[in-house]
């Protein structure tokens, strides 16, 4: 039903898709450079989006985002937004799909990760706005699937389509490397680099310019559109929160310092999951025997490293990420899936587990859409609300995991055989 609604509302007064339908045309049309001139936009949003004309929003995606908004244009804008929302959904089913052979967990997990999934906040904003975080989720399943099937190459092209948000690329470049992946790594770099040349050349180095200022003045809330610029005050993360509590340069500089922190900590937590006894192993024989919520397929399924390293890393990487939406926070999916699969392999798994599955509960509670509605329109947007409750959820849940896994993996002694 959820997917219905977002149909019906996508070509509405509160959906992204014109914003991107729009940019696509004038790139198209060879003026890539005006997708960041609002006032352009706002005359393009109008003309083929008469439902629009009460809002204007603007293209804060940078100049290799067009090559992949052009090819919507190409059609009108009913056909194209017909085709946007199956590419989001038809992303998103297959992303389960896939999470279900990379984490094989029974049925009824997955039958309550689906219901859980269709009344969460985060796939309702998605949805309601046309925003493309299925498609992004698709891309780090795609790429994981591909990597446990030692096809680098393919691993670094699934990441293509983040070269439109690249602050989300990065957790999973990191894991990459800490995983000692290098090969995915210098595919995923080298395929990333070819987007943006490549934009560079068909849009010209004036587009880029124009993105830099225009994105600048949307993280100052300074450009004067309904939407009210980027929001990075409603962000769920360690900027959002000090945009609400202290000023602009101090919560960027501040933001600065605290993501170089992070990366480095989910760098050293990755290395030790790599690192540790038996993390290069599916599961061990007695955790199946022991614990009846893994499956018992067990082929592909990623291993234990690999597993830790997506629970820990994603959530620290979106918590100190320099943006980050409510509705981005789809690709902790994952995260949430190798937590519960970890649980499921290690029979020893429940003493520390209980707190972090606390944890959990708060933060799909929150994200649940009762309560993410009220949070998000009566709390945030409220800026004299001093503190983010979806940010505290999630810090609560990173910390809590960091705690729970470090307990029950990284002291864990080698078995002797």
């Amino acid at each position: 039903m959820i997917e219905i609604w977002a149909f019906l509302n996508l070509l509405g007064t509160v959906s992204d898709f014109p914003e991107y339908y729009c940019a696509g045309k004038l790139a198209l049309a060879g003026k890539a450079t005006d997708a960041y001139n609002i006032a352009e936009m706002a005359k393009s949003q109008h003309q083929l989006f008469e439902t629009s004309s009460e809002r204007v929003v603007g293209f804060y995606m940078p100049p290799p985002a067009l090559l992949f908004m052009a090819p919507f244009a190409l059609l009108g804008p009913f056909p194209s937004a017909c085709i946007w929302i199956i590419i989001q959904v038809g992303s998103l089913i297959t992303s389960i799909f896939l999470l279900r052979k990379l984490c094989p967990l029974n049925d009824s997990y997955y039958r309550w990760l689906v219901l859980c999934l269709n009344l969460s906040g985060p796939l309702y904003e998605a949805l309601r706005l046309g925003q493309p975080v299925g498609l992004f989720l698709l891309s780090v399943v795609l790429s994981f699937y591909f990597l446990q099937r030692h096809s680098c190459a393919m691993a670094g092209v699934a990441l293509a389509p983040l070269a439109m948000k690249p602050q989300l690329a990065l957790p999973i470049l990191l894991i990459f490397l800490a995983l000692r992946k290098f090969r995915a790594a210098a595919w995923s770099v080298g395929i990333l680099a070819a987007i943006y040349t490549c934009s560079l050349f068909l849009f010209s180095w004036e587009s880029f310019a124009s993105y830099t200022q225009f994105a600048a003045k949307g993280i100052e809330g300074s450009i004067n559109t309904i939407s009210g610029g980027m929001a990075t005050y409603l962000n769920p993360t360690v900027r959002g929160q000090l945009l609400r509590i202290t000023s602009t340069s101090l919560a960027n500089n501040a933001s600065l310092v605290v993501f170089g922190i992070s990366m480095a900590l989910s760098y050293f937590i990755v290395r030790k999951a790599a690192t540790a006894p038996g993390a290069m192993q599916s599961s061990s024989p007695e955790s199946r025997t022991l614990d009846s919520l893994h499956s018992k397929s067990t082929k592909g399924e990623l291993p234990i490293g690999d597993c830790l390293a997506l629970a820990i890393a994603l959530p620290i990487g979106f918590i100190s990420s320099l943006h980050c939406h409510d509705y981005d926070l789809l690709l902790l999916l994952p995260a949430l899936i190798c937590a519960s699969s970890l649980e499921a392999r290690q029979a020893s798994a429940q003493l520390s587990s209980n707190p972090r599955r606390l944890a959990q509960m708060l933060l799909v509670t929150i994200y649940s859409l009762p309560l993410f509605i009220y949070f998000h329109y009566n709390w945030l947007l409220e800026q004299k609300n001093p503190l983010n409750p979806f940010f505290i959820a999630l810090l609560i849940y990173c910390s809590v995991s960091i705690w729970s896994f470090k307990q029950e993996f990284f002291q864990r002694k080698p078995t002797p055989h």
